[in-house]
C-alpha cells in the first residue's frame, strides 16, 4: 500500500526488510511486485505446508492477511479494495486466495476438515466489495474441491474473517477510547451509510459458512470476570447490525459458526510497536497491540529470559489464559443474551463500557479503479462442535495467544 493506505500492487517479500529500520518509501525492493512465479512459490510452498499438518492428523483453519508491505503505517483493516480488481498487475483473488485454495486442493484428505477464510482482520474490503466476495465464495470452495469426491465438500467451510469494530474502515479511525466510540458510531455511522450496499452485506453474510473476528477483549484493569472474554464479540454484533448483519440470527436461525480466530495479549501499549507494556493494566487495556523488530531483551514485555523476577506484565498474561481456560470449561457464558453486558448486543445498543478498540490511522475509502476480472470457471466434478446450554452466544473458538501488532 502507499501512504495514503490505498492498495497499489501487491508483494510476497515485506519480510525482507529490515524491520528495526526506518521505512523508505521509495524503496520498492523491500516490497517488489508480485509476479506469476512467486504465486507458483507461494502455491507450492503452502502445499507442502498443509500436506504436513495433514500427515500429523490436523485440520486447517486459514485467514489470509494483508499488510503494509512498505512500512508506512497503515492498517490492514482499513483497506479498501476489490478482490476481483487488479492491482498491479494481479488480483486479490490471484495472489492470494486461489494459489491457497489449490494448495489446500494438493494437500486434503477425505477427512481434512478445513475452515478458509477469505480475509483476516480486513474489514473494510468486505463491507465495500460484498457482492465480489459473494462471487468468490463458490469458487474459492470449487477450486480447493477441484477432482475431489463429492461427500468431500462436507469438510470445506468457506466464510469470512474481520475486526471485532471499525468495521467499514471509515470512521472513528483515530478513536481508542471504547466509551466515546459505541455512544459516538452510530451518528458517525449515519453519515456515510449510503456508501454502502446493505442488502448485498446481509447476503454475503448469509452465503458465508462462519463468522470469523479478531477478538480482543480490553478492559480497564487488570481483574476481570470470565464472562466479560465475550465483550469484544458483543461489540461486533453491534456494529455489525448497522451494516444489515444480525450475529444473533445468523447463529441461532442459520446455523452459522463464529470463531474467534484472533485471540490474546500482545503486550504492546502503542500501534507502532515499539512500546511495551510495563503494568498488568497497560495490558490489559490494548491487548491487541504488540512489539515488533527483532527480538530483545529490552523489548520483551514478559522478561522470558528471567522467569525468577516478578513480572506484572507477565503474570497478566497467564492470568488472561488462566481465565479463557475457565470460559471453555463453563462452555460459555451462562443464562440469558448479553448477561453481564448491560445494553449490548440488545436493541438498545452497547453501553459505556471499556470495549477498548484499536487505534489506526485514517483510511480513504477512494480505490484506484482497475478492470475487475472474473474468478475462473468453477472445475466439474463440518465438523460442527456446538456449545450446549442455555441461550448463551455459541462459540467455536480458535485460540491463537501470540503477541501481535498493528499493522
Amino acid at each position: 500500500m502507499n501512504s495514503a493506505s490505498k492498495v497499489s500492487y501487491y508483494c510476497y517479500d515485506r519480510h525482507q526488510r529490515d524491520q528495526d529500520a526506518p521505512p523508505d518509501p521509495n524503496d520498492r525492493t523491500t516490497c517488489t511486485p508480485a509476479d506469476l512465479g512467486g504465486v507458483d512459490i507461494l502455491r507450492a510452498g503452502m502445499a507442502a505446508c498443509f500436506k504436513h499438518a495433514v500427515s500429523k492428523g490436523l485440520d486447517i483453519w486459514l485467514a489470509p492477511h494483508l499488510d503494509d508491505g512498505l512500512g508506512l503505517g497503515g492498517w490492514r483493516n482499513g483497506l479498501v479494495f476489490d478482490p476481483l480488481a487488479r492491482y498491479g498487475s494481479m488480483s486479490y483473488a490471484e495472489f492470494m486466495l486461489y494459489p491457497l485454495a489449490d494448495a489446500l486442493n494438493a494437500a486434503i484428505g477425505p477427512n481434512t476438515k478445513v475452515s478458509f477464510a477469505l480475509q483476516g482482520e480486513m474489514s473494510a474490503t468486505v463491507f465495500y466489495h460484498p457482492r465480489s466476495y459473494a462471487t468468490l465464495i463458490p469458487y474459492v470452495r470449487n477450486r480447493v474441491l477441484a477432482g475431489k469426491p463429492a461427500p468431500w465438500a462436507a469438510n470445506i467451510e468457506i466464510g469470512l474473517s474481520t475486526n471485532l469494530n471499525k468495521l467499514c474502515g471509515c470512521v472513528l479511525q483515530d478513536m481508542i477510547d471504547p466509551s466515546k466510540y459505541v455512544d459516538q458510531f452510530p451518528g458517525a455511522f449515519e453519515a456515510v451509510k449510503s456508501q454502502f450496499d446493505i442488502p448485498a452485506i446481509t447476503a454475503l453474510y448469509d452465503a458465508s459458512d462462519f463468522i470469523g473476528i479478531s477478538n480482543y477483549p480490553s478492559f480497564p484493569g487488570a481483574e476481570f470476570k470470565v464472562k466479560d472474554l465475550e465483550s469484544a464479540t458483543w461489540q461486533f454484533a453491534f456494529e455489525a447490525k448497522f451494516f444489515g448483519v444480525d450475529v444473533k440470527d445468523l447463529i441461532f436461525n442459520k446455523g452459522k459458526k463464529l470463531y474467534w480466530n484472533e485471540y490474546g495479549v500482545g503486550g504492546g501499549v502503542t500501534q507502532d510497536g515499539k512500546n511495551k507494556a510495563t503494568t498488568a493494566a497497560a495490558a490489559a487495556a490494548t491487548p491487541f497491540f504488540g512489539v515488533t523488530g527483532r527480538y530483545s531483551r529490552a523489548k520483551d514485555p514478559w522478561t522470558l529470559f528471567d522467569l525468577a523476577t516478578p513480572n506484572p506484565v507477565r503474570d497478566y498474561m497467564r492470568y488472561f489464559y488462566a481465565q479463557t481456560i475457565n470460559y471453555a470449561n463453563s462452555r460459555g457464558v451462562r443464562g440469558g443474551e448479553g448477561e453481564g453486558f448491560p445494553g449490548v448486543g440488545r436493541e438498545k445498543g452497547v453501553s459505556a463500557r471499556e470495549l477498548c478498540a484499536g487505534s489506526t490511522p485514517k483510511q480513504s475509502s477512494k480505490t484506484p479503479t482497475p478492470t475487475r476480472l472474473p474468478p475462473p470457471p468453477p472445475p466439474s466434478g463440518v465438523r460442527r462442535v456446538r456449545v450446549p446450554g442455555g441461550r448463551h452466544l455459541h462459540l467455536e473458538q480458535r485460540v491463537v495467544g501470540h503477541p501481535r501488532h498493528l499493522p
